[in-house]
């Protein structure tokens, strides 16, 4: 479903329409009958507990209700579902009547006849609006925590720690592990926005478990996205690896579809330890698209890595002006701002003028960082569609 880019959420119509119908839906009036008693008298409200004298209250069996509560004969109210009242199985023990004080009356309950019932038009630009709204506020809201954050890691950021760390460290997240985080090494071939990364900079993994995941990541990303997640532990897929399956990706996938290791083992006639083998998963994991679209990147990185030299010599050929020089050097550039989501956010301008002259981009001496960025940008998703086509 396309989401129109003007809406609030980006929602699209018809989910924003399905709101509006729900709102229709709960603005239901109703016209009840009210039998009156003709005469003065002195009672307390069965609704409101006011006592109170006056003409013509409601009075069904002991049960009375003031005129405040519900005023006047043949008299509209808002109906709500007051919910919990369903005695003798009359449907209008679950709606009542808000009264003048915020209490809840049950129609049933007062043997008050619904007449006909009424529901109050929500257009779609009111829905709109509200959300809009709502929207709005939240923005502020989490501009002004942001702000408040960034002032608090100012400190650590100035001291040299990236301000992705610097602010898990203010969220609460503990130090001991961003810090581990940010001294070892093995992170810095991706940006600090990575599901790994952010999986501890979130506090969900410690810095151990990302940097064993991260170790089968490469042949293994189906699992390693699958410990990110949490749908298995990584002393689970610690156990497979090390039985004999860190060697047979293919036989992984069968594993995280619900198969059970040792008959996947054995069907594919494979060496393992059947001691230290895990026990199956008993079901299939389904990825979210999000886990399916980090598959695929990581599917392509490790499709440009085993490329041939035929492939990397179109490559320069079409993709950089001045032709490149197909080397070891040029290609981990490449593959570095493949893994970072095209350029890292604490790219400098320095490195940006490297790849801009690796690409070919004129003019580059004149940009400023962010134009330099955007241009960069825009090669790298050449060099992306060009791999994917390549990939077929």
């Amino acid at each position: 479903m396309v989401k129109a880019k003007s809406n609030p959420f980006g929602m699209s119509e018809t989910d924003i329409a399905k709101l509006s119908k729900l709102g229709k839906d709960a603005q239901s009036t109703v016209s009840i009958q009210t039998p009156r008693y003709p005469h003065q008298h002195r009672f307390t409200c069965s609704w409101c507990k006011a006592t109170t004298t006056q003409h013509n209250p409601i009075r069904q069996s002991n049960v009375w209700i003031c005129n405040i509560c519900i005023p006047g004969t043949g008299s509209s109210a808002t109906l709500v579902d007051q919910g919990g009242c369903t005695p003798h199985g009359n449907n209008n023990h679950r709606h009542g009547i808000r009264t003048h004080n915020g209490r809840i009356g049950c129609i049933g309950c007062a043997n008050l006849a619904v007449t006909s019932t009424s529901s109050g038009e929500v257009k779609l630009s009111q829905v709109k609006t509200v959300l809009s709204e709502i929207e709005n506020k939240l923005n502020k809201s989490a501009t002004k925590k942001k702000k408040t954050q960034l002032e608090k890691a100012e400190p650590y950021i100035r001291s040299g720690l990236g301000e992705a760390f610097a602010l898990a460290i203010v969220r609460g997240v503990d130090d001991g592990q961003v810090l581990d985080l940010w001294e070892s090494t093995w992170w810095r071939q991706y940006p600090e926005d990575d599901v790994l990364i952010v999986s501890v900079l979130e506090g969900e993994h410690s810095e151990d478990d990302a940097r064993t995941i991260n170790e089968f990541r490469g042949e293994h990303p189906e699992l390693a996205l699958a410990c990110i997640h949490k749908h298995v532990t990584v002393n689970w897929a610690t156990m497979l690896m090390d039985s004999g399956f860190e060697e047979h990706p293919d036989a992984v996938r069968d594993i995280l579809d619900g198969g059970e290791p040792h008959i996947v083992a054995r069907i594919r006639r494979m060496k393992v330890d059947k001691k230290a083998m895990p026990p199956g998963l008993g079901a299939k994991i389904k990825p979210s698209q999000e886990q399916k679209k980090a598959v695929d990147k990581d599917a392509e990185r490790r499709f440009m890595v085993n490329m041939k030299a035929a492939d990397w010599a179109e490559l320069y050929r079409t993709h950089l002006k001045n032709g490149g020089t197909d080397n070891t050097r040029n290609r981990d550039k490449i593959l570095t701002i493949y893994e970072n989501n095209w350029i890292s956010t604490r790219a400098t301008k320095k490195e940006l003028n490297e790849w801009a002259k690796l690409f070919g981009i004129r003019g580059r001496t004149k940009m400023s960082t962010e134009e330099l960025k955007k241009s960069v940008r825009t090669k790298a998703s050449d060099i992306r569609s060009y791999v994917r086509n390549r990939m077929g």
